[in-house]
């Protein structure tokens, strides 16, 4: 998944659905998909459902940090949650100590790649040291 450049088309468009799919599961409205997904100057809200269907994101560096962001996010649900797939999509509604007070959903509508890049980093600790330069010796 860190390789989204290298991706056939067919590839794209399957990342796509699965990113909609994710996505569709927060509870959304389609100004907030656009939102999270850093397409609000590129693509009307009418136009996502052909990204559910068949048509794959823009190519644009900012989208592809935004997919990758939600897919792993998703990723790290599943191993929070192995057993309990209703509790992956409640998690981005429930208010987290950790955000203090905010839920998943607000933070990333608030602070947009930033915001994913939080719950990331919140959900995946090997993400979390990376991102704070910690060196593996």
């Amino acid at each position: 998944m860190s390789d989204l450049e290298s991706l056939t088309q067919e590839e794209r468009v399957e990342i796509t659905r699965a990113t909609m799919a994710i996505v569709d599961g927060w509870k959304l409205d389609g100004e907030q998909t656009l939102s999270v997904l850093g397409l609000t100057d590129k693509v009307r809200v009418r136009h996502l459902a052909k990204f559910r269907d068949d048509t794959a994101f823009p190519d644009e560096p900012d989208v592809m940090a935004r997919v990758s962001h939600i897919l792993h996010i998703a990723e790290a649900l599943v191993t929070a949650y192995p057993r309990n797939a209703p509790m992956r999509k409640l998690w981005i509604g429930k208010p987290q100590r950790r955000f203090r007070g905010r839920t998943p959903r607000q933070l990333i509508l608030e602070k947009g790649r930033e915001g994913l890049s939080m719950v990331r980093a919140e959900l995946d600790c090997t993400y979390m040291w990376d991102q704070t330069g910690s060196t593996r010796g």
